[in-house]
């Protein structure tokens, strides 16, 4: 990085200090980072320190740890992520099949392919390997596979959630439609974006976004219909619940036509 005076003597330097002042599970804001590499007269002036962390973070030595306030703070990853033995392409490919299915079932084989970045053909074969351990339903002539410890029923709790961009709840699944109707999803424009889901009853009924003001939260919930009474208690709850979440008082703006 020439234009920040960054070469390979700088990075080695930085690695060489980080794994000191790191070591033995220390965790070190970036403010407490940058002021042990000024001290061995390495500069973070001008993004310099930013990169440091980037090109760092890359090689494996460092990743983010638990939060100190509102600041994050940095560990040494092979400290902070337990060792793992290696798995076969095989074995490996079935584990994460099965971890899949048993923890986002019903779920086709598209969406696991979808989830996992794998081939579709690597997914089935994944999928082959674990079949056994999983039930399966066929619905509209898709085939939803599913653990066969998984308890399926009709009787749902009545609930609301305000769910942030790319939650599992969404990002996992190639086709939505379970939870997003279709007609819904045009008007979304969705295409690979996803936005932060206002959930009711496990069906998505419009979004919403926050907006911090210094005294409240601001909550602004774009809807594709009307809500009922029944479902406005419901979003009141969610709001209630996110309001003691970030410890704000909160106003709720509904706007019942989506934009």
């Amino acid at each position: 990085m020439e234009r920040l005076n960054l070469y390979d003597d700088i990075f080695d330097h930085s690695k060489e200090v980080l794994t000191c002042i790191l070591q033995g599970g220390e965790q070190l804001t970036r403010k407490a980072i940058y002021h042990a590499l000024e001290l061995e007269n390495i500069s973070t002036a001008d993004q310099r320190g930013l990169q440091i962390l980037w090109q760092l973070a890359l090689e494996g030595l460092i990743c983010f740890g638990p939060r100190e306030g509102k600041q994050q703070t940095f560990v040494l990853m092979d400290e902070w992520i337990p060792k793992t033995k290696s798995m076969k392409r095989n074995e490996a490919m079935s584990k994460l099949a099965r971890r899949y299915f048993i923890s986002h079932g019903p779920a086709t084989v598209h969406d696991f392919a979808w989830w996992s970045g794998l081939k579709i053909a690597d997914a089935r074969k994944a999928l082959e390997m674990t079949e056994s351990q999983f039930a399966q339903k066929e619905v509209y002539g898709q085939t939803y596979w599913f653990s066969n410890s998984s308890q399926i029923t009709n009787d749902f709790s009545k609930s609301a959630y305000l769910l942030p961009s790319y939650d599992e709840y969404m990002i996992s699944y190639k086709d939505r439609s379970a939870s997003l109707n279709p007609i819904d999803a045009k008007k979304l424009k969705l295409n690979n974006r996803l936005y932060s889901a206002m959930i009711i009853n496990g069906r998505v009924i419009g979004t919403w976004k926050h907006v911090l003001k210094k005294d409240k939260v601001v909550l602004k919930l774009f809807l594709f219909n009307s809500l009922s009474e029944e479902e406005n208690h419901l979003v009141n709850f969610a709001a209630e619940q996110y309001s003691h979440f970030i410890n704000k008082p909160y106003l709720l703006k509904k706007i019942d036509k989506f934009e």
